[in-house]
């Protein structure tokens, strides 16, 4: 998946991962496809076991500073949290998989689904 990344042109300003080794495993391996290095990705260890309303504020207090990030999270609340924000509602998301929004808005605080754009979804077998 990271490297389907690369190919779109996907270069996150921050990496933000659960500190789960496997999510810890997939925002290292995808960073590297990306070239984004795997010092700089910022563990939050709130992402783990987090409720969609949990992540949610995760978001809304991610550093302004950062245009884009990539979030590597856990189902079924990444899934349900993509589906709380984003226009177009996906089903559960397979290990690896990708959505990508874009939210029309100046600062973190102000995402949610009314700013939001659906941009694309991406799993690995569907990238193969």
């Amino acid at each position: 998946m990271g490297q389907a990344l690369a190919k779109r042109q996907i270069h996150p300003d921050l990496v933000v991962s659960s500190p789960a080794v496997r999510a810890m495993s997939t925002a290292v391996l995808v960073g590297r496809e990306m070239e984004y290095p795997h010092d700089k990705i910022v563990v939050e260890p709130g992402i783990y076991g987090a409720e969609v309303d949990e992540l949610v504020d995760i978001i809304h207090h991610l550093p302004d500073s950062a245009s884009s990030v990539l979030l590597v999270g856990h189902n079924p609340t990444i899934t349900e949290t993509a589906n709380a924000l984003s226009p177009n509602p996906i089903k559960e998301m397979p290990t690896a998989a990708v959505v990508c929004l874009r939210f029309d808005c100046e600062h973190w605080a102000e995402v949610s689904k009314v700013n939001a754009e659906f941009y694309f979804y991406d799993y690995p077998r569907n990238n193969s």
